[in-house]
């Protein structure tokens, strides 16, 4: 996909987004930077998950 600053990939959305805003969140954690310390410790707290969401 183009677009005037060039190629882009497309953002995948999550099922259900209507509002804007929350597209604009989801997109903004492409920003997110995470340090190779925090990697092990939410590996670690996603190991404590347990059961279904809903």
């Amino acid at each position: 996909m183009d677009s005037p600053a060039g190629p882009v990939d497309p953002l995948p959305l999550p099922p259900g987004t209507k509002r804007v805003t929350r597209v604009e969140q989801n997109a903004g954690a492409l920003d997110v930077e995470l340090d190779p310390d925090t990697l092990p410790l939410l590996d670690a707290l996603t190991r404590q998950v347990v059961g279904a969401r809903y």
